[in-house]
């Protein structure tokens, strides 16, 4: 008489099996997207950085689209759409990047840049006021901020920020240049203060000296030509 398998034990370790199996199924998938978000998200810097700003933008979308929770893939986004003069959208999307991590230093930054170029300056002023209380010693969120001040016309702030960036890092890319641009604007706009109240005084001074003369001058012709008459009057009865 044949004897029959023993069912008791495989079919238990079947489905242990089978849940096994599938278990490690679902895990390799979440590396290997991670990989391949980090690989389309360096790809896209090397083409923003060879400024194929096409590429480098189909490259960050893959990597939003393998990791939409990627705040680095969408900053990388806002900044090639800048570079491209698509400034709503590059906002759009570096705002969606603050959205994921209020705390990121570079989207601030990168924000402030974006609403320079749409001509809101105190938004932008905001925006690097945010990076700085992130990180007080970023050289790079003051010198935005100094630039951002001489934009505004408040060049007194401008150069304390300045200032800020050499005491930071005195070797800043052309900080000598924009602290001098600064202080050239600064004594143009103090000559022409100077100017604009030196004609509020001298102007009504000068009118109200012409107005003298005139009044004068009348006067005098009048009285001469009064003394001609009189003159004249006592040579006849004579």
């Amino acid at each position: 008489m044949a004897t029959m398998p023993h069912q008791g034990i495989r079919g238990p370790f079947r489905i242990l099996l089978v849940l096994l199996t599938g278990f490690l199924i679902l895990s390799v998938p979440l590396p290997a997207c991670a990989g391949d978000a980090t690989t389309a998200y360096t790809a896209g810097l090397n083409y923003t950085q060879a400024r194929d700003y096409a590429n480098a933008l189909a490259a960050f979308d893959q990597a939003i689209g393998q990791n939409n929770q990627s705040y680095e893939a969408w900053n990388g986004k806002a900044d090639v759409l800048n570079r491209m003069g698509r400034y709503n959208e590059s906002l759009e999307a570096v705002d969606t990047a603050l959205a994921i991590n209020a705390s990121y230093l570079n989207g601030w930054i990168n924000r402030g840049a974006i609403l320079y170029n749409l001509g809101r300056y105190d938004d932008e002023l905001a925006s690097y006021d945010r990076a700085i209380a992130i990180d007080p010693a970023s050289d790079v969120a003051w010198f935005n901020r100094a630039y951002s001040l001489a934009a505004l016309g408040r060049y007194d702030e401008s150069l304390a920020a300045f200032g800020k960036v050499k005491e930071l890092n005195p070797a800043y890319p052309y900080l000598k240049d924009n602290i001098n641009n600064a202080i050239a604007l600064q004594q143009a706009e103090q000559a022409k203060e100077d100017s604009e109240r030196t004609q509020a005084v001298v102007l009504p001074c000068a009118v109200a000296l012409i107005v003298a003369v005139v009044l004068i001058g009348g006067y005098l012709w009048h009285r001469e030509k009064a003394r001609g008459a009189a003159e004249g009057k006592t040579r006849a009865r004579k």
